[in-house]
C-alpha cells in the first residue's frame, strides 16, 4: 500500500512530498521447505523416517522447537526407539536439526513455519546454538586439565 507523506529536506527546510510503501508480511501461516538442502537428508530416510520427519515439522512450535526425549517422540510417533534415533542422527549429521537433552531444534534454513522476520530471528539463534556448544566444550575442556603436583615420600618417625 503507497500513501504520500511530507517530510522535511534538511538542507532547505522545505517540505517534500514523498511516496511511502509499507510492506506487510504475507507469509506468517505458510510451511516452508527448502527441498534442495533436504534431498541429502532424505535419500538417507525411508518411509518411517520421513514420516518422522513430517510429524517433527508439525511439531514445531514458534521457536522452530520440539521437547522432548526420543523414547517419547518414538512413543508418541509409534516409530522404533532405534527408527527415531537413527533418523535423528541422520538429519542432525546433515544440518536439518539440532538436538540438546529433550529439546530438537529445527535449521530454519531448512524448515520454518512462519513469516520472514520471525525466521531470521530464529535463524540468529540457530546459527548461535553452534558457537555456544564449542564455547560449552572449551570451557569443559579446561575444568577438566589437571595440575601435575609433585609428590615426595611421606616418612615416619616415632
Amino acid at each position: 500500500m503507497a500513501r504520500i507523506q511530507n517530510y522535511i529536506n534538511a538542507e532547505t527546510g522545505e517540505l517534500v512530498p514523498m511516496r511511502v510503501v509499507e510492506i506487510e508480511e504475507r507469509d506468517a501461516n505458510f510451511k516452508k521447505l527448502w527441498i534442495g538442502h533436504l534431498l541429502d537428508a532424505i535419500d538417507e530416510l525411508g518411509s518411517k523416517k520421513l514420516q518422522l520427519l513430517i510429524w517433527l515439522f508439525d511439531q514445531a512450535d514458534a521457536y522452530n522447537n520440539i521437547i522432548g526425549t526420543v523414547r517419547e517422540i518414538s512413543q508418541k510417533t509409534d516409530l522404533s526407539f532405534g527408527t527415531v534415533q537413527t533418523t535423528l542422527t541422520a538429519l542432525e549429521a546433515k544440518n536439518v536439526l539440532r538436538r540438546r537433552t529433550g529439546v530438537i531444534t529445527l535449521n530454519p534454513d531448512v524448515i520454518f513455519k512462519g513469516g520472514t522476520s520471525a525466521r531470521m530471528d530464529i535463524l540468529i539463534r540457530y546459527r548461535n546454538m553452534n558457537a555456544q556448544d564449542v564455547e560449552k566444550s572449551n570451557q569443559n575442556t579446561e575444568n577438566c586439565r589437571t595440575e601435575h603436583v609433585k609428590v615426595s615420600p611421606v616418612t615416619s618417625t616415632q
